[in-house]
């Protein structure tokens, strides 16, 4: 942990980026790097590592990613900061594809983003000028659902078509390890992210109990 806080090395390589923008995907990197040496030395039927810097960057920086959407953005702006989130984002897909290349035929990857962003309007960005933090342009006010990526041998590959919730993803977790699922919870096992076999004129989940073999 402290060799990977000790790193200075920038994550985000925009030209002046100022340093507490860096922060955020560094702590990103760290919390990657721990995750990493842990599943190594101690390994787990479930890992879970949380990515925070999307949300802090996207709030300061999606006018730049999107400058169409905001109108009073320069091109020396856009030059500049506009490959900021987007780096953010190669930061995340790296752990992603790290992740998709060491899970096992029969483990489970799941991908959640609780919430997405949109630009914040003229009016609240003028107010978060005025009494605020004025970098601030990014919003989950009304933005778009989050998602739930599965990847592994035992997803079915198709695209679900049902509305889910964040609430869902322990109930699925606690399913495909064959754990059972509190009545009181909120939410619910998503089985339909799960291949399926037909024995005898029946239909059956490929893999509701990987945790007993």
């Amino acid at each position: 942990m402290e060799a990977a806080a000790a790193d200075v090395a920038p994550v985000i390589k925009a030209a002046d980026l100022d340093g507490r923008y860096q922060i955020p995907a560094r702590t990103d990197r760290v919390y990657d790097s721990i995750g990493r040496e842990l599943a190594a030395s101690h390994p787990t039927r479930i890992t879970i590592t949380r990515y925070q810097s999307l949300d802090v960057i996207g709030h300061h920086f999606l006018r730049y990613a999107m400058p169409s959407e905001f109108g009073d953005v320069n091109d020396e702006d856009r030059q500049k900061w506009g490959a900021v989130l987007e780096q953010h984002y190669s930061v995340i897909d790296d752990a992603v594809g790290r992740a998709m290349g060491s899970i096992g035929s029969d483990d489970l990857l799941l991908i959640v983003s609780g919430y997405g962003m949109e630009p914040m309007g003229f009016a609240k960005r003028t107010l978060e000028r005025l009494v605020g933090d004025p970098d601030l342009n990014g919003t989950h006010e009304a933005a778009p659902d989050g998602f739930l990526l599965a990847y592994g041998g035992p997803v079915a590959r198709r695209r679900s078509g049902t509305r889910a919730s964040i609430v869902d993803v322990v109930p699925t977790m606690l399913y495909f390890l064959g754990l059972p699922i509190g009545r009181d919870m909120d939410g619910q096992a998503r089985t339909e992210l799960f291949r399926l076999v037909v024995h005898r004129g029946q239909a059956h989940h490929l893999y509701p109990h990987v945790a007993d073999r």
